[in-house]
């Protein structure tokens, strides 16, 4: 299949005991997180042969069982939160860690379930969200709520337009706009992705059409461009002015299908976006501009999270499978695939079509909005209570 000279190399892969939910490097690029579904935090030095600095498990429920860690972020590099980080998990506890000594220093407890959250570039309070629809603001050194964003329901603009008051059903992904500390940006399961200005209880902005379930927005100030990886069939990875929310374009036309669970900006390499999904339960990096698939690496099962180092030379990659990988990223490779263990392992007994690439960039022809059966991901084991089909009807309002 082509040369072996591929974009991915696999240097290292950890077996894990739970679904690995979210992937992280710390600022520093020196240290890697993954939530698992056991509810363990396990931190490691990136660097080969990746081992293992800490295993961070929160007290089990009544019954003796754990509590899925959802999401994790690290601090960003100070003398005051060093070796410290922030999980969350499906009890609804929000909790900072220092891993290096393993200690659990403060504990917020959310409205509901928590399945997302970032932390402000200064470090001075962090947003979470999850099943609740609203996105709460907490104060890092007191541990408490400072606002509720969202109430739900619909409220008439200056024009007599209708538009969302917060979010309809769980939300999945969070983010601070990376210039401007007191804009927010929110996305998940009611089709919506909202701007909020923290000084404000209502989004100043949302687009619609959009179906996001996992952590899949991006953001690149500099640009000014925000990405969205939806869990569909077609336009799975689209681009926003960062600023109004108007659409840039469909980023993965004419690419097989791969529903988005996760989409990251490569640090220090402009106009490439690495994403991870289901279905084809590929990580891929992609070329902004030409649209272009560079490398391709495939599990046996979905791929939820993936993130790579400060100057993208190492990609972190998890999901169904249980795995953690850490794989290479070689700029001069080809866009041949490069399959996992396990993958070569599910296909042995079922001999199936190679995998298809193309080394040149597909031509850039619109893709036909048409209507499609919305599934729930498949991985996950929270169903989406709307699964109807509807239209994808992407528009900034």
């Amino acid at each position: 299949m082509a040369s072996e000279n591929k974009y991915f190399k696999i240097s290292g892969s950890v077996n894990l005991d739970g679904d690995i939910m979210c992937v992280r490097f710390s600022s520093g690029g020196k240290r890697i997180a993954c939530a698992c579904s056991d509810g363990t935090v396990r931190v490691y030095t990136a660097s080969e042969p990746y081992p293992l600095v800490a295993c961070l498990r929160p007290k089990t429920d009544t019954k003796g069982n754990p509590h899925a860690a959802t999401c994790v972020r690290f601090f960003q590099k100070s003398k005051e939160y060093e070796n410290q980080l922030i999980a969350t998990y499906t009890s609804g506890n929000a909790m900072r860690w220092h891993y290096s000594s393993n200690k659990c220093i403060a504990t917020h407890k959310g409205l509901t379930s928590l399945l997302c959250l970032d932390i402000r570039s200064d470090n001075k309070e962090y947003i979470v969200s999850g099943e609740s629809e609203d996105v709460e603001i907490i104060d890092t050194a007191t541990n408490e709520r400072k606002m509720i964003l969202g109430s739900g329901g619909l409220r008439l603009t200056s024009v007599n337009i209708q538009a969302p008051r917060g979010h309809a059903n769980r939300i999945f992904a969070l983010l601070y706009h990376p210039k401007k500390e007191n804009v927010i940006i929110s996305a998940g399961w009611d089709r919506t992705i909202q701007l909020w200005d923290s000084t404000q209880k209502e989004p100043v902005q949302y687009i619609s059409g959009v179906y996001v379930c996992g952590e899949a927005l991006a953001a690149d100030a500099e640009r000014n461009i925000l990405v969205s990886g939806s869990y569909r069939k077609e336009d799975s990875l689209q681009a926003w002015d960062l600023n109004t929310l108007a659409k840039i374009g469909n980023i993965s036309e004419n690419h097989e299908e791969c529903w988005a669970y996760s989409c990251v900006f490569a640090k220090g390499k402009p106009n490439l976006i690495a994403m991870a999904g289901a279905k084809e339960n590929e990580v891929r990096m992609i070329h902004m501009e030409n649209k272009m698939i560079l490398g391709r690496f495939c599990d046996s099962r979905a791929l939820f999270s993936c993130d790579l180092n400060n100057d993208s030379s190492l990609m972190a990659v998890g999901g169904a499978s249980k795995t953690l990988f850490f794989l290479g990223v070689n700029d001069y490779g080809s866009s041949a695939p490069l399959v996992s263990p396990s993958y070569k392992k599910a296909k042995a007994d079922a001999p199936a079509e190679p995998l298809k690439w193309d080394s040149k960039p597909a031509p850039a022809v619109l893709p036909t909005h048409i209507k499609e059966m919305r599934q729930s991901p498949a991985e996950f084991s929270f169903e989406d209570p709307d699964s109807g089909s509807d239209t994808d009807d992407s528009e900034a309002n």
